[in-house]
């Protein structure tokens, strides 16, 4: 199949593609993930998809747009402006954070306090794109496919 505008079909996410969605936010940043979960994968897409199922997080569904071939989750586009990102900050994690190892959650308390060194201040007219991915398959049957 060769992918181009005719079958990418771009729309709203939904809290119901947590599973490929986790992947995707984790595959933006594997080596801050990597940090933030002391090296557990499997706790960091638990993580993210609980979070994405989350009306009030910063990794929600309902900030997110996709591009989709068919039924096929490809990428991801989650971003949000200055007072989206001030509201919503403060319950972001809560619910991810249930059940995590407490070791790995005290890294993971100690690591997002480093966040604004590494995430520049969003101006109050700006819309920062937070995670944008496209899925590692999808990548390399684009590479063939040129």
């Amino acid at each position: 199949m060769v992918f181009n505008s005719e079958n990418v079909l771009f729309k709203a996410a939904t809290p119901k593609q947590n599973k490929v969605a986790a992947t995707l936010i984790y595959d933006t940043d594997p080596h801050l993930f990597a940090y933030w979960f002391r090296n557990d994968y499997e706790t960091a897409l638990k993580f993210f998809e609980a979070e994405w199922k989350q009306e009030r997080s910063l990794f929600s569904s309902s900030l997110c747009r996709i591009a989709v071939i068919g039924d096929t989750l490809i990428g991801i586009e989650l971003g949000y402006d200055l007072k989206t990102q001030t509201d919503l900050q403060p319950d972001t994690g809560i619910t991810g954070a249930r059940g995590i190892n407490p070791e790995v959650l005290a890294c993971l308390i100690a690591a997002v306090n480093y966040l604004p060194y590494l995430i520049p201040p969003i101006p109050e007219d700006a819309y920062y794109i937070a995670h944008l991915s496209l899925s590692r398959m999808k990548c390399e049957s684009l590479r063939k496919i040129n």
